[in-house]
């Protein structure tokens, strides 16, 4: 509800931190589809590194003392980080192969290795998939166990049991910790598959 509040005021700037914390998957994307068709100006701070994919198309990196400016999205940011050291020792002929001359037509061998390239991005998309859906699957379950725990600590029945509120306390902060080792397994694979696509999206 603040979000919606917040989303509808008049204003063309937001600083949102963290705001996909405890948002289960349907909100989250809710929560994007809403930012996306947002007008104004966004400065986000989140570690849902597949939250900011869909959103930034800018990231700024304080590091040393210093400020760096990057224009993409979050993997454009990761990717270019790691390049820039390899740019830096490579030797001119390394950095500019096309000046060598190069022929046009491929072998066998390169038409082979593509061939190869193609099967292993394939065979990797649906290791990856699988893993999203089952762990989008054990999201749900565990969520709906956690709602079943917190309606019962919401009755006061359960506290005339003090041996019983404890364990399900415990068991509540137990199923808590789960949940959010289940949503960063699902942002890194899903940030993962992404980065896998991005070529075939691009070309």
């Amino acid at each position: 509800m603040s979000l919606a509040k917040i989303l509808l005021s008049p204003v063309n700037f937001l600083i949102m931190d963290e705001p996909t914390t405890h948002l289960d998957i349907t909100a989250r994307e809710a929560l994007e589809e809403a930012l996306g068709d947002y007008d104004g100006t966004l400065m986000l701070i989140s570690h849902d590194r597949y939250f900011l994919d869909k959103l930034v198309n800018r990231v700024i990196e304080f590091k040393d003392g210093c400020q760096d400016e990057y224009c993409g999205n979050y993997s454009y940011y990761l990717w270019k980080r790691d390049q820039e050291p390899n740019l830096a020792e490579q030797k001119p002929e390394q950095a500019e192969p096309h000046e060598r001359g190069t022929s046009s037509r491929k072998t066998r061998k390169q038409k082979r290795q593509e061939a190869e390239g193609r099967q292993k991005v394939s065979r990797e998309r649906n290791r990856l998939q699988k893993i999203i859906g089952r762990t989008e699957k054990d999201i749900e379950e565990s969520e709906s166990q956690f709602r079943e725990m917190e309606a019962k600590l919401a009755d006061p029945k359960t506290y005339r049991d003090r041996t019983d509120i404890a364990r399900l306390n415990k068991d509540y902060a137990k199923l808590k910790l789960r949940i959010e080792e289940l949503y960063e397994s699902w942002e890194s694979h899903r940030l993962r598959l992404d980065k896998l696509l991005e070529p075939l999206k691009n070309g």
